[in-house]
């Protein structure tokens, strides 16, 4: 019992340093409009979709110092299989008084969109 209220303790504040919460934290940010999508696609609930499929973003770890968070993303289209992927979403420092936040994965950063 010791050890679960001291692995709860520290683990909300880890959370608690970061500014992040972890639910739903990037709703509200939409990937960017592309000449597939035609228009901004946001993340709702956890999960986003592409042009030809639908993403969903589980197992958030909090990134220690940063406001960033660690998914591990399935994404499933009409191509078949799941495809698992790993993905950071980052939010950054306002600059002008604007709130900033970034995708990173294995294909590049994209930087996100306020859109809701």
């Amino acid at each position: 019992m010791k050890n679960l209220l001291a692995t709860t303790f520290i683990a909300s504040t880890c959370l608690a340093n970061t500014g992040l919460s972890v639910a739903g934290e990037f709703d509200g940010w939409c990937f960017p409009a592309t000449a597939c999508t035609g228009e901004a696609m946001p993340i709702r609930d956890s999960s986003f979709e592409t042009c030809e499929e639908t993403c969903t973003m589980r197992d958030p770890v909090v990134v220690n110092g940063m406001d960033a968070v660690l998914y591990r993303v399935t994404c499933e289209g009409d191509w078949g299989s799941p495809e698992p992927r790993r993905m950071f979403f980052i939010r950054l420092d306002p600059i002008d008084g604007k709130q900033r936040a970034l995708a990173v994965s294995q294909a590049g950063v994209e930087e996100l969109i306020r859109c809701m």
